[in-house]
């Protein structure tokens, strides 16, 4: 999450499967970084999500080293679109 690309979900992707792929790959390219989880869930429930409707929390925890890394961010769709929640 963050750092406002140009990924799947900009381009109106709404799978989360396909967004989640995209992230692990981002993320993935960064040198010695270690994914624990990306994830998709409901924002209210924290149930894992397969498609991006509504509110949801997209989380993930990547291991940098003896660093973890830990954040998420609330997304909404609407229409075609998936923008932030602030």
């Amino acid at each position: 999450p963050g750092g406002g690309g140009h990924g799947p979900s900009q381009a109106g992707e709404k799978r989360a499967a396909v967004v989640l792929d995209a992230m692990n790959r981002r993320v993935r390219q960064r040198s010695g970084a270690e994914v624990d989880y990306i994830a998709a869930v409901d924002a209210e429930d924290f149930q894992p999500v397969d498609t991006l409707a509504g509110r949801v929390l997209l989380a993930v925890a990547v291991q940098f080293g003896q660093s973890r890394l830990i954040d998420n961010i609330v997304v909404e769709t609407e229409g075609p679109a998936v923008r932030e929640i602030p």
